[in-house]
């Protein structure tokens, strides 16, 4: 993706909210149904890849749609069960869930599940099982409330929860039958999901403070002496602007080597890498506000 693409990307993005949208090939009222839940639960908790998903073709974007809305019921599990024993009940139901959906066995008559199982087991689409273990798994360690030691605890978290929704998008978009995502594509997305997912926790930094939230690795944290309570509080940032750009450069650094990969692959999978667009726009202003996370730039909706 150019930096001439990526501005058509954002500018056609922009004026695309009122298009219609397809859905499967003669769907049953039931599945019909289901679809346009998944739509408007993306619409309303995920609406940056909702506009995304616009640039998928329309026998697909549903699938689409009920990945990001299988993402959003994850990270509702995540927040709102009331306690641990309630959150694993919840995720023990996402991992029996998608195991039937693959092993053709009776499935829940949820609208996530049966627009996922439709695609799987009617549409022959080759969707890999693992992704959504992994997707699932990593959301049910319950971050932010765990804390990232290391930068590579922070890449793993991304990695396992963004890439993974980006090779399953990746997936969605593969038509011929026999057709496997390449090892290309496998790995754009693995650096874009954590420049993307970075970049994400980032943008989100101010208000999980308030919710005395900290995203930043702790050996960053304690390189540059920063004390996470009087962050909290307000009163000393000390350090804060080296550690958002030594993170924000981690992003960065993905991103290239993500883009310089997309730029190879073919064009009818650029679709599941738009979100390179709201990830580099989000870093450049970082940038230009010298990384000050607080910045009144980086508070402006949306990154497209």
């Amino acid at each position: 993706l150019t930096r001439q693409s990526l501005k058509s990307f954002s500018n056609i993005l922009r004026s695309s909210v009122r298009r219609t949208f397809s859905s499967t090939s003669n769907p049953t009222p039931d599945l019909a149904i289901s679809v346009k839940e998944c739509q408007n639960s993306v619409r309303k908790f995920d609406y940056e890849n909702y506009l995304c998903s616009i640039f998928f073709p329309s026998k697909v974007r549903p699938l689409v749609w009920a990945i990001r809305s299988f993402n959003a019921e994850l990270i509702n599990s995540q927040f709102t069960a009331k306690n641990p024993a309630a959150r694993s009940i919840r995720f023990d139901f996402w991992i029996e869930s998608i195991s039937n959906i693959f092993n053709k066995k009776s499935i829940p008559p949820h609208s996530v599940i049966k627009v996922l199982n439709h695609y799987v087991n009617n549409e022959n689409k080759k969707l890999t099982q693992m992704w959504f273990t992994k997707l699932i798994r990593e959301r049910e360690k319950n971050y932010p409330e765990s804390v990232f030691q290391t930068r590579e605890d922070l890449e793993t978290y991304v990695h396992n929860v963004y890439s993974s929704l980006l090779c399953l998008e990746s997936e969605a978009i593969v038509h011929l039958p026999g057709e496997k995502l390449s090892s290309e594509a496998d790995h754009a997305a693995s650096h874009l999901g954590i420049a993307y997912g970075i970049s994400d926790l980032l943008r989100h930094f101010p208000s999980l403070l308030t919710q005395r939230r900290w995203i930043l690795p702790m050996d960053t944290t304690i390189k540059h002496n920063i004390s996470q309570e009087k962050v909290f509080r307000a009163t000393d940032l000390t350090g804060l602007q080296d550690a958002i750009f030594e993170t924000a450069t981690i992003a960065n650094d993905h991103l290239a080597e993500a883009k310089k990969i997309i730029n190879t692959l073919p064009r009818k999978l650029h679709p599941a890498f738009l979100s390179t667009v709201p990830c580099q726009r989000y870093l450049q202003r970082l940038e230009k506000a010298n990384f000050d996370i607080f910045h009144k730039s980086l508070t402006k909706d949306g990154a497209l």
